[in-house]
């Protein structure tokens, strides 16, 4: 029990000056490190920093140049950025892209959200246009479990 002395509630410091208050080796650094996660976040950290980071930073240092393959690499900065808003090629590409994000996202979007709908309602024969809804997605990993299970027979593969 600590001493307490009468009049601040507060422990009385000459009863630390005999007994110091217990520290396990953690609480002074000492022994195991005090943060044991990062061992496990590392690996992670290496990988995105070697698949993404790496790659964006050397895409943005190539773009300031002007990079043969063959010859020699000249900088010119944001030059070969400044010409893109009036670039005939780069423009075609633009909408085509955006052509394409458009069709490869909002379209399954709204086809899904309309087809979730349609099968939420009550009606004859419901849960077998279901299965028929659903057997496309469930054909092509039942394909390929069955070719990889072929390739692992012991006879066959």
């Amino acid at each position: 029990m600590l001493s307490v002395s009468k009049q601040s509630k507060t422990p009385h410091p000459a009863r630390f000056a005999r007994h110091p208050p217990h520290r396990s080796l953690r609480s002074r650094g000492e022994g195991k490190s005090r943060r044991p996660y990062v061992r496990f976040v590392m690996p992670a950290l290496v990988v995105i920093l070697a698949v993404i980071v790496l790659p964006w930073v050397f895409t943005l240092y190539m773009s300031a140049h002007d990079w043969k393959v063959t010859g020699t690499r000249t900088f010119v900065g944001l030059a070969n950025y400044a010409g893109l808003a009036t670039d005939e090629r780069f423009l075609w590409a633009l909408a085509r892209t955006l052509y394409y994000a458009a069709l490869a996202v909002v379209l399954p979007l709204v086809l899904g959200t309309v087809a979730a709908l349609i099968f939420h309602r009550r009606f004859p024969l419901r849960g077998l246009l279901r299965g028929v809804f659903i057997l496309p997605m469930m054909a092509t990993p039942v394909a390929v479990a069955l070719v990889w299970t072929m390739m692992f027979h012991p006879q066959l593969g």
